[in-house]
């Protein structure tokens, strides 16, 4: 039966991958396509809902082979309930809305977090993540309400029509933001994430870094850039740019003194995001298109990371990269491989699809301030390549005493090399 699930997950997931490089070009096709009054489909929504649909797929597969039924139940049933209403999100032009299904998508993230944390701190992890986006969504609430009230925009698409007025000040539309920052998350609003994904399971760990974090993308990639008018020669989102990309800097930093396996990939996330959000806040054609590419590359490739590293926890039965000094025989190279593919497409490397995103982003930012954007980008660039070959050499090698097999089942093997087929199969679409 296991099987037989596996391989129609495949299959589905081999049909999602087909249709969504039909929507990286986001420029070619930005046609609405309405399905009624508040429900619509762009380039942008549709590429993120299979997306989400993909992920979520891939960590059905990593959940399919567990013995506990009770636990297979309740897993599927919040992944189901969590990626509707992700899709939902997506979707939804409505403001309100849409505000309301993206505030509820937290509930199932709670009780992945609350429900099957692998630790007595998960308590205090939910609390962490409950109340920075409730606290932080509150702005959001209030700025729809303000646009409803006074400019009568109920939509996104209008709320596009009024995008060249200067009755939208940068201060409101920032107030806005605060709900979509701390979910992409900016730095200094992401503490709740380390915690989250060191306290979920596997599956949970995978869907918030390849979805959950989506849904902040999404909203900063709607709001700002159709308002990029307004916002230019704004002071208040110069200093954003500033707290981007020194957050940037400092989280990867922070990733290569970390021993904990789980918190250095999710502050590896932490500055992927950053360098996203830096490049958005330059306003420009390019900026948009390689931050979205990053939002999708870091869809594919951290998920597998967070599933790479769960395989090495069960074998070494311990986070600490420091300690554990080998996890892997030679003898499965195709395992090795996929371990050295899956570290290295996290620094950007070819031929991964996030060495476009990577890649348009650092041209973005020297294009806008070299002297401000050198010295950052080197050093984060330096700090995420040596995190992944540290942690590549301590995965795959070691003394012979310490020598064990990795746990890892036929059907963990496809799943990873499902998570890493569209990072190869979309290198040959650039920006």
């Amino acid at each position: 039966m296991t099987a037989i699930l596996n391989v129609s997950l495949m299959s589905l997931s081999l049909v999602i991958l087909v249709f969504l490089p039909n929507f990286f070009d986001v420029y070619k096709t930005q046609e609405i396509y309405s399905m009624s009054h508040t429900l619509s489909m762009d380039t942008l929504s549709v590429a993120l809902s299979l997306l989400v649909l993909w992920v979520s797929l891939m960590s059905v597969m990593y959940i399919s082979d567990k013995n506990s039924e009770a636990f297979k139940t309740n897993m599927l049933v919040l992944n189901a309930s969590l990626t509707l209403l992700m899709m939902l999100s997506f979707l939804l032009t409505d403001l309100f809305i849409f505000f309301v299904s993206y505030e509820i998508s937290l509930i199932p993230i709670l009780f992945m977090v609350w429900g099957w944390g692998g630790s007595f701190k998960k308590s205090k992890a939910g609390v962490f993540l409950l109340l920075y986006t409730s606290v932080m969504s509150m702005p959001l609430l209030l700025g729809i309400l303000i646009t409803q009230k006074m400019l009568k925009c109920y939509t996104w698409g209008v709320m596009e029509m009024y995008s060249h007025f200067s009755s939208f000040s940068s201060f409101i539309i920032l107030f806005m933001m605060l709900a979509f920052f701390v979910k992409t998350p900016i730095y200094g609003l992401h503490m709740w994430l380390p915690k989250a994904h060191v306290e979920a399971s596997t599956m949970g760990s995978m869907i918030l870094a390849g979805s959950l974090l989506k849904m902040g993308i999404y909203g900063v990639l709607r709001v700002p850039f159709m308002h990029a008018s307004t916002l230019v020669s704004s002071v208040v989102f110069l200093s954003v740019l500033t707290i981007t990309i020194g957050g940037m800097c400092i989280s990867s930093v922070l990733m290569i003194m970390m021993y904990d396996g789980k918190i250095a990939i999710a502050l590896s996330s932490v500055s992927h995001m950053n360098m996203l959000l830096a490049s958005l806040m330059v306003f420009s054609l390019s900026s948009f298109s390689s931050s979205y590419l990053v939002s999708l590359s870091h869809g594919f490739i951290s998920p597998a990371m967070f599933f790479l590293f769960s395989m090495f926890y069960k074998s070494m039965k311990s986070r600490n990269i420091m300690l554990s000094r080998a996890a892997t025989s030679m003898s499965c190279l195709s395992l090795v491989l996929m371990c050295f593919y899956v570290l290295m497409s996290n620094t950007g490397c070819p031929p991964s699809y996030n060495f476009w995103g990577e890649f348009t982003v650092f041209l973005t930012l020297l294009t806008f301030n070299p002297m401000f954007s050198v010295l950052p980008l080197f050093i984060t660039s330096m700090c995420i390549l040596s995190s992944a070959s540290f942690m590549f050499s301590r995965m795959t090698s070691g003394d012979i005493s310490f020598l064990k097999k990795w746990n890892m089942t036929p059907s963990n093997l496809y799943s990873l090399f499902f998570l890493l087929i569209p990072s190869l199969a979309f290198w040959k679409y650039p920006v």
